[in-house]
């Protein structure tokens, strides 16, 4: 299927237009598996459209402002999902991590939310606040996207961790394990930041999207203990157009 979606490319396609239409290949299997038919066979091909971003990111030094253009602001789990996965390989290619970990990292970010499948829709996109049972139901997802990603027997430990983690907190304020600090492993630390971070500059209910400086003095300002400092740090250099330090 990717062969067939890449092949009418010629060999001069740019990274940043090659970077785009991976961009759009990955949401429209994301689409297919949260809106239609929803086999997690899909999800493996994945891993393909990811290894050609991290292709892009390693040929041209692309800018965080450059990748955040490409992204859709939509208030859809596919594009959030998507998104999330960008933000995460753009800041571990500035942080000079090997490709196999940009990869490992844009994978487990994109499949992160794979578990709201399993949320009623009516939940996922109420337009007001959610109560308690509506909740509950939320904060199941990580533990249901594991479950998925672990019966397939394809994904590594770590993405693994990441998928299950992306919603706890440095502070242990988060969900749905409580952990807390560097017991978070380093991919859920840093899915975490990047989760936040596309919620607020996407669409949602109840605000429009934020430009990322909004983003990032929100984060700073009212959410105090969720992040790992030393990742949101260099997540905000990166952002800046500044050097990352690992």
């Amino acid at each position: 299927m990717i062969k067939n979606l890449y092949s009418e490319l010629d060999a001069n396609t740019g990274s940043l237009e090659l970077l785009q239409i991976s961009v759009q290949i990955a949401i429209r299997i994301l689409k297919e598996y949260f809106e239609n038919i929803g086999s997690p066979r899909l999800l493996r091909i994945l891993s393909d459209v990811v290894a050609v971003v991290e292709s892009c990111l390693a040929k041209t030094d692309l800018e965080f402002s450059q990748i955040f253009k490409i992204t859709s602001k939509e208030n859809y789990s596919y594009t959030h999902c998507v998104n999330v996965g960008l933000y995460s390989m753009i800041l571990a290619s500035k942080l000079k991590m090997k490709p196999e970990f940009v990869r490992e990292l844009g994978l487990g970010a994109m499949l992160a939310d794979v578990g709201k499948k399993e949320i009623p829709h009516e939940i996922l996109f109420k337009n007001g606040q959610l109560d308690r049972y509506d909740f509950k139901l939320v904060r199941k997802h990580p533990a249901a996207g594991k479950k998925v990603l672990n019966d397939m027997k394809c994904f590594s430990p770590n993405i693994l961790k990441m998928v299950g983690e992306h919603h706890e907190q440095f502070n242990r304020e988060g969900y749905p394990l409580n952990m807390s600090g560097e017991r978070i492993s380093l991919y859920g630390r840093l899915c975490t930041i990047m989760d936040v971070f596309s919620a607020l500059t996407s669409k949602r209910y109840n605000h429009d999207p934020h430009t990322p400086f909004e983003a990032l003095t929100i984060m700073k300002t009212q959410m105090p203990g969720h992040f790992d400092q030393r990742i949101f740090v260099n997540f905000i250099k990166a952002i800046a157009g500044r050097k990352a330090a690992a």
